[in-house]
């Protein structure tokens, strides 16, 4: 089959993926996926998206139009957990599966992933594999005596039966190959962002409407989940320090996640005396989100692991300065635009990188800049769109 990007709106595009919106709490997949799909289907493809009932509110099969996207919910099974076991989301897409020109499959160790590549591969559908970091060592490490198995029977053969495994950063790609043999080529494709919608909802005085007491402050901001992985203990560390230098510095946590691990957090704070510089606002979202990054004067993501970084991509979008660690997935980007501040994820660097952006304004402005510009450059979301269209016809020729 030949298809011209002019002809793309012929296509027929499956996608699988064991959560989607607003399945919040299976973090930035769910958020990057749809963007994508936004885009794509703008740009003419015929999108059709499977995915479970895992973090909906209601188990039963639904339907819906998401942002013009057709999504099937299928209900899981009560006992299943995480894994989402749905026999109801097999039957339907192996009635389904040759509707579809290729097939996008989302994530690795749910049930959904394993039951569309074994259906792709069995009736000889070609697919695309996003991994999403969970092919690397560190996450074999946790449950190994599970996941390995796990991998080795039901998913390594259709793994490697995939027209092509997409990685969203050259380090995860380096990462994963160093634990997999891999036999399917593979490409590098970011997680993009709509950059224009940014710049339309982007205002200040949204955030200050709700949080007047933080006008007039220097805001260092963390966006995202409250989990071990973040690094929040070390920034919590870091800003102890830094509060005690600028007296007009405030630390915003925009997020949500673990109540046992929030309570921990708070404890940390409670225990550096730092609870009048430390403000929670809850998940936020939309235009909420986007006015947070615009008060921001410091954006930091201090993660001892994150795949891709789809935070930090949104701050530097909204000039915001950022400091971020190597254990982030996109640092080397960063580094090489200079367009942030890179540390390793230790209480001392963090620090140290926060009092150099604090007290340098200039090189501030010169990181804000930098920032739009290498957003603007590789991870607009049209430009990954693009790139996708192409990987399909190059499957597809």
């Amino acid at each position: 089959m030949s298809c011209e990007l002019v002809n793309a709106r012929h296509l027929q595009v499956g996608v699988v993926t064991p959560a989607y919106w607003p399945g919040f709490k299976y973090g930035g997949p769910v958020h990057s996926l749809h963007l994508l799909l936004k885009e794509l289907k703008k740009q003419g493809l015929n999108i059709q998206v499977y995915t479970t009932t895992l973090f909906q509110k209601d188990n039963m099969y639904m339907e819906r139009i998401v942002d013009e996207v057709p999504v099937k919910y299928f209900p899981i099974s009560p006992l299943s957990g995480s894994y989402g076991y749905s026999p109801a989301l097999r039957i339907h897409l192996k009635n389904t599966v040759q509707l579809f020109n290729l097939v996008i499959i989302s994530s690795t160790w749910e049930y959904s992933t394993y039951t569309a590549m074994s259906v792709c591969t069995r009736d000889n559908v070609p697919f695309i594999f996003i991994p999403r970091g969970m092919l690397q060592r560190r996450t074999f490490r946790s449950k190994f005596w599970k996941k390995y198995p796990y991998y080795k029977l039901l998913i390594e053969h259709s793994v490697n039966n995939a027209s092509y495994l997409i990685f969203t950063t050259e380090l995860e790609k380096v990462r994963t190959e160093e634990v997999i043999n891999l036999k399917a080529p593979s490409i590098v494709i970011p997680n993009g962002i709509d950059t224009k919608l940014i710049e339309k909802r982007i205002s200040k005085d949204l955030f200050y409407k709700n949080f007047p007491e933080l006008k007039g402050e220097t805001i260092i901001t963390f966006l995202g989940r409250f989990v071990w992985k973040k690094g929040l203990d070390i920034l919590i560390n870091a800003f102890s320090l830094i509060a005690k230098e600028f007296p007009h510095v405030h630390l915003v946590l925009a997020g949500d996640g673990e109540e046992g691990y929030k309570r921990k957090m708070q404890c940390w704070i409670k225990k550096e005396n730092i609870e009048d510089r430390v403000t929670f606002t809850g998940f936020l979202t939309g235009s909420m989100k986007f006015s947070l990054l615009k008060a921001s004067d410091i954006f930091v993501l201090p993660s001892y692991s994150e795949n891709f970084g789809m935070a930090l991509v949104e701050a530097m979008a909204a000039g915001v300065p950022v400091l971020t660690t190597n254990k982030v997935g996109i640092y080397k980007e960063v580094e090489r635009e200079r367009a942030g501040i890179v540390v390793t994820p230790e209480p001392e660097s963090i620090y140290y990188g926060l009092k150099k952006l604090l007290s340098e304004p200039d090189l501030r402005k010169a990181f804000s800049q930098r920032g739009r510009s290498l957003v603007l450059k590789y991870f607009d979301i049209k430009i990954v769109a693009t790139r996708y269209i192409k990987l399909f016809e190059e499957i597809l020729s």
